[in-house]
């Protein structure tokens, strides 16, 4: 992907120049930004499916830092799910149901702890069953520009097989000014063009009633995902 191979060569310009500069980099340093393809454990069928136009490139994303939103009801861009062949020994197949086209789960995402490209993210996840599901991250790598993010990681999701998972999320923050304050401020009002990108890698054991590893889905939400206390959701 082109786009992608451009913003490391601007990686590696930046470190150029800042070694010019006597500033010393520790290439160590866990803020340095891991490539989409190698944090996702080089899984490009997901990258590929989301979309290039989709990812928003850049060095310093807009700051997630506390930033709560509910989006409600996704619907399906890309489906392409596998299954567990109950009748010979729970290979995995393709499925060849027909794909839906609306998910009426409720998820709901907390940023914390955002320095520079690393960030701390929790999704909690309510079916349309009232069935609840939480990833709980430690280091969510977030990439962007102006208000565009774009966030990816492998993580765990806790229940029904314990899946880990290849995830990729983008958005577009919206804010409000408010005018009746002395000074005027700055309110985060939600989330818009929300996509949502997700690839069931393994399970820690059998689920139930669950899509099987190699399964894809790519969401999107219209309109506003707006914003909320995590604790009220």
């Amino acid at each position: 992907m082109k786009e992608i191979s451009r913003f490391l060569v601007f990686i590696c310009m930046t470190y150029w120049l800042c070694s010019c500069t006597a500033i010393d980099i520790d290439f160590n340093d866990p803020q340095e930004v891991e490539t989409i393809q190698d944090a996702l454990q080089q899984n490009n069928d997901l990258v590929e499916l989301f979309g290039e136009d989709n990812i928003y490139f850049g060095p310093n994303p807009p700051s997630l830092n506390d930033i709560c939103f509910s989006v409600n009801g996704l619907f399906y861009d890309t489906c392409i799910r596998y299954i567990f062949d109950i009748y010979n020994g729970n290979q995995i197949i393709q499925s060849h149901a027909a794909p839906p086209t609306y998910d009426a789960s409720i998820n709901t995402h907390l940023f914390y702890d955002h320095v520079q490209c690393i960030a701390k993210h929790k999704i909690k996840t309510r079916d349309s069953y009232n069935n609840t599901y939480l990833l709980d991250l430690e280091n969510a790598y977030i990439i962007g520009h102006d208000t565009l993010f774009t966030t990816y990681y492998v993580g765990k999701i806790e229940g029904n097989g314990d899946p880990t998972v290849a995830m990729l999320i983008s958005g577009t923050l919206v804010f409000d000014t408010i005018t009746t304050t002395t000074p005027p401020t700055i309110e985060f009002k939600g989330v818009k063009n929300y996509i949502f990108g997700k690839k069931i890698l393994k399970y820690d054991y059998q689920p139930t009633q669950a899509y099987a590893p190699g399964t894809i889905e790519i969401k999107k939400h219209p309109g506003l995902s707006p914003s909320c206390d995590w604790n009220d959701k």
